[in-house]
């Protein structure tokens, strides 16, 4: 919590087997739920994608799938949770290579419905709806007219200070039941994915897939079905969004999608680092990882904790790399 600095933990770890790094997870935009990824059978390295509220609980499976189901993010006002899957595409059961599909869990029937609706029928819907919000805004300000009219000038600055300072969310309704009849499958066939991502407005999926040689960057027209090839050769990277709705593809460079082009955002920046600092950092991460993932938890007779002391005092006396490389090897041999 950033008021009280406090720190909540959200599941307990016992869902999630791997210790050589972490899973894929977001937060609602409500701030009510995370989408993450979990190991929901016991089915080691298989993934399924999960939701659990914000305070903790139980988790969800929302995909219960024997594949990999991976790469949650919200989509559609978070009326959606767009996810990466290998349970339609060629599987090597063996070995690698599975090929992969971009599939959407709705989390209520409104935001399912509406996405199965054909072009003409959206498009009412969507001029409906935005008359319907025109109307709430028009009631509202006339409301707020009378209001004014009401109190003092000093009553009406406290209250568009609190409502400055507390903005509204609306809160994402969620309908557990039923929710494994609201999968669809977005993509119209499998392929090698990169990274995938649903427009602002809902109405677009932009993914990077090899068929051959290279990522190449495809968009679908949720409406039309219609895929359509955007760039040749685009690279390898992963999407993310800002919050005014642009989409941004990094990878080896940082990209700005533009319509149906995709164009470099140059910039430049400097950081300024603690060597020593970092040096620290590494060797408290060597221990970590070695106290955790050493096969075997009685590491052989050592005392891993007056081992780890006797080698952290000699860090305030290295000043290069290549004196902390000798310091791990004699500490880890």
């Amino acid at each position: 919590d950033l008021d009280s600095k406090k720190v909540h933990q959200v599941t307990d770890g016992s869902t999630w087997y791997g210790t050589g790094g972490g899973f894929d997870y977001r937060w609602s935009p409500d701030g009510r739920w995370f989408a993450l990824e979990f190991i929901g059978n016991r089915h080691d390295p298989y993934s399924d994608i999960g939701l659990v509220s914000a305070e903790g609980g139980e988790i969800t499976n929302l995909t219960r799938s024997g594949y990999f189901s991976s790469s949650p993010r919200w989509v559609l006002d978070g009326n959606a949770i767009l996810f990466e899957t290998d349970r339609y595409g060629m599987r090597a059961h063996a070995s690698w290579g599975s090929l992969s599909d971009v599939m959407l869990v709705f989390l209520n029937q409104d935001a399912y419905d509406k996405f199965r609706l054909s072009k003409e029928d959206y498009e009412l819907r969507k001029a409906l709806e935005e008359e319907q919000k025109k109307a709430r805004e028009k009631a509202e300000r006339e409301k707020k007219a009378k209001e004014k009219g009401k109190k003092s000038d000093k009553e009406q600055e406290a209250a568009a200070k609190e409502k400055e300072e507390k903005p509204t969310v609306e809160p994402i309704v969620v309908e557990l039941e039923g929710i494994e009849d609201r999968i669809a499958r977005l993509t119209p066939n499998s392929s090698n994915l990169a990274s995938a991502i649903v427009d602002k407005k809902g109405e677009t999926l932009y993914y990077l897939a090899s068929f051959e040689k290279g990522f190449d960057l495809w968009k679908l027209d949720l409406r039309k079905r219609d895929p359509q090839l955007v760039s040749k050769n685009a690279g390898y990277g992963r999407f993310e969004m800002d919050g005014e709705g642009t989409i941004f593809l990094l990878g080896g460079q940082l990209r700005k999608l533009d319509g149906s082009n995709l164009k470099p955002v140059t910039f430049s920046a400097r950081m300024k680092m603690d060597l020593a600092e970092e040096r620290a950092a590494m060797f408290q991460h060597v221990y970590m990882q070695q106290k955790q993932r050493f096969y075997t938890e009685q590491m052989h007779g050592v005392d891993w904790e007056a081992m780890t002391a006797n080698y952290r005092r000699f860090l305030p006396h290295i000043a290069n790399n290549f004196d902390f490389a000798e310091l791990l090897s004699e500490w880890l041999g």
